[in-house]
């Protein structure tokens, strides 16, 4: 069996990427990195079992939201970041987008195995979709 040192926290995250059609990249180039927080992201996020609601994100006089979360962390699951676009080896540009709530990999006996599961595979489907959803809100003119 392969060992590996267990780190503090390891979170699954996914990325989307939208590719920027040649058309439009001049419209997109001069995009800036931005991180943008609202109801928006955590309403495409909602997944009760690690997406703070809006009610959640107040928190309380430690500072902690209603789910345990730190005030960071429920600002963290209520946000995205979104990169211009970049061009990448198969010489395309796409946008990036990334956030949302952590999905913390579990400190088990399987940590070691599942880390490389996640590693190896294409990300989270849904967290994908919800990216791309909250992407396209925040910049209606993409058409990837």
């Amino acid at each position: 069996p392969q060992s590996c040192m267990v780190p503090d926290d390891v979170s699954k995250r996914t990325v989307c990427m939208a590719e920027v059609p040649e058309s439009d990249l001049k419209s997109f180039k001069s995009l800036p990195s931005v991180k943008y927080q609202s109801p928006l992201v955590t309403q495409c996020f909602r997944n009760p079992s690690n997406s703070p609601t809006p009610e959640d994100l107040g928190g309380n006089e430690d500072g902690e939201s209603d789910l345990g979360l730190s005030a960071q962390s429920a600002m963290e699951a209520s946000s995205v970041y979104v990169l211009p676009p970049i061009q990448y080896e198969d010489g395309k540009h796409y946008i990036k987008i990334g956030g949302g709530a952590n999905d913390f990999i579990p400190q088990d006996q399987d940590f070691c195995k599942n880390l490389n599961e996640w590693m190896g595979s294409q990300g989270d489907e849904l967290v994908r979709d919800q990216l791309l959803r909250v992407l396209l809100a925040v910049l209606p003119d993409l058409q990837p």
